[in-house]
């Protein structure tokens, strides 16, 4: 799968050309999907796992805080 270059014109690929091409890049689609739908699962869960870190340290400084006030 390689296009010839004459005079900087791009030959135009033959249909066994493109339909081998067409045939790779799904391949590779269905090769990433899973690893993608991994790595959107994956992003989520920290997501969440650093929102309820935030939350937790919003909470500890409200506490401060509170403590502070009552000194």
């Amino acid at each position: 799968m390689c296009f010839i270059v004459c005079s900087g014109v791009y030959l135009k690929p033959s249909e066994e050309q493109n339909r081998k091409f067409d045939e790779r890049v799904k391949w590779l689609e269905n090769a990433m999907t899973p690893r993608r739908e991994l790595y959107e699962a994956e992003e989520k869960t920290l997501r969440v796992m650093l929102a309820e870190e935030e939350e937790e340290k919003e909470k500890e400084r409200r506490e401060m805080d509170r403590r502070n006030q009552g000194n």
